[in-house]
């Protein structure tokens, strides 16, 4: 059988992957911005957040595919995917097949190695072709947003600029495998970038789905995601920069951020990085992130590490969410802790994360706590959070004679029964 025929194809690359565990290197970035309801066109609750600078700029200015910065080339993790070093060569006609399995076969292992078939081969001169082979996909799915992420590292900017002119959003997901493989390239075409007036990217614009503010926003993500997976601690001063600023996703970011500091150093050395950060909403982010990982595995180390942490309005959230785990995984045990600390700000907020979770269990017991937080907007928040439990996880009809009689206001009534998204 020719060796470059499709099925050869597929059965080395089940000898290869499965057989060397090359496939967390197939999976390169696994990009996801979905959740986070912001979208290229502007879509979304928080379309109007700012990236650094709006100078005229070009996406291919100065950027060739597969340029070099100090040495290491443009896209050197996507190449990793080579096996031994040898550089995959595909023609049209292979890449086309392996199209054809990727969209039609039944069996997901085929379908996963198709596709990390095609990574393998994926160059910046066919990478045309390539897209049309997933160009099926939601753009939510996995597999797209790994695709552009190839792409973008291997590219730059014009896998970039290309997304401009497509239906789907993919400009983010190139522009974090741009960013993870040239970051210094990437950036300055970021912060450069006229997105309103650049004609490569006049597709963009306008109002509804083609809101500036809202892709500009979109690719502030994808740029700080790929800084991320090159040095999480640089994307950190990156972002810490933008917070100072009063960038309203700083927090998320340094969240995301804090994901890779911790993989990268455990939660030992993040929780020594995320304390050392500078004062503010994105240090708050990190801890918060960090304490949540923390207390996972270990909620009573997580508690101990966040006392050691001077109080300040950055530790509220990640008391909040340690409090939250540590109550699902031994409400008991972690109500006790809460009963011997002292009044105070973060106490309020361990309280809070702490008794909607309780709330499942025991209601009444979570409406008392609920109702020790000192401060007043706290408090309700936190009653109306169990309450919203209690309503649609456990007994509507029951949560509904207790609403009748619990003294909130209509208002705060109405969020119990419909929760605003937030």
């Amino acid at each position: 059988m020719n060796r470059f025929h499709p099925k050869y194809l597929l059965i080395k690359m089940k000898k290869s992957l499965l057989g060397h565990g090359l496939w967390a290197v197939v999976a390169v970035g696994a990009f996801v911005l979905g959740s986070q309801g912001i979208s290229e066109r502007g879509e979304g609750p928080d379309g109007n957040v700012e990236g650094p600078g709006s100078k005229s700029g070009r996406a291919g200015a100065g950027v060739e595919a597969g340029g070099v910065e100090g040495g290491t080339p443009r896209g050197s993790r996507i190449r990793e995917l080579r096996e031994g070093g040898e550089t995959i060569v595909l023609t049209d006609a292979q890449i086309e097949a392996l199209g054809r399995q990727f969209r039609e076969s039944n069996n997901p292992i085929e379908r996963r190695l198709a596709f990390g078939h095609l990574l393998e081969g994926l160059t910046a001169e066919n990478a045309l072709l390539m897209r049309e082979q997933i160009a099926h996909l939601d753009d939510d799915s996995a597999e797209f947003r790994e695709f552009h992420y190839a792409w973008g590292a291997i590219a730059g900017g014009p896998a970039v600029v290309h997304g401009a002119n497509t239906p789907k959003q993919d400009m983010a997901a190139s522009l974090a495998g741009w960013a993870s493989a040239d970051p210094e390239a990437a950036l300055a075409w970021f912060e450069s970038v006229d997105i309103a007036n650049d004609p490569e990217l006049s597709a963009l614009g306008g109002d509804g789905d083609r809101n500036v503010d809202g892709v500009r926003a979109n690719l502030l993500i994808g740029m700080v995601f790929g800084l991320s997976d090159h040095d999480p601690y640089a994307a950190a001063d990156y972002v810490s920069g933008l917070a100072a600023k009063g960038n309203g996703k700083a927090t998320w970011m340094m969240g995301m951020i804090a994901d890779k500091v911790l993989k990268a150093d455990g939660p030992e050395g993040a929780s020594a990085w995320a304390a050392n950060l500078p004062a503010g909403p994105a240090r708050a982010g990190a801890l918060a992130k960090v304490a949540g990982i923390y207390a996972r595995e270990d909620p009573v180390s997580a508690v101990t590490w966040l006392e050691s942490i001077p109080a300040t309005k950055d530790t509220s959230q990640s008391y909040r969410r340690t409090f939250s785990t540590w109550a699902g995984q031994d409400p008991v045990e972690a109500g006790e802790y809460l009963g011997r600390m002292a009044p105070s700000a973060d106490r309020d907020a361990a309280i809070s994360g702490y008794a909607p979770q309780v709330a499942q269990e025991d209601f009444a017991a979570a409406i008392d706590w609920a109702n020790a937080v000192a401060n007043p907007g706290m408090q309700q928040r936190a009653v109306i959070q169990s309450a919203q439990i209690y309503y649609h996880r456990v007994d509507k009809e029951a949560a509904t004679e207790w609403l009748a009689n619990s003294g909130l206001s209509a208002e705060a009534q109405q969020e119990v029964i419909n929760p605003r998204r937030r």
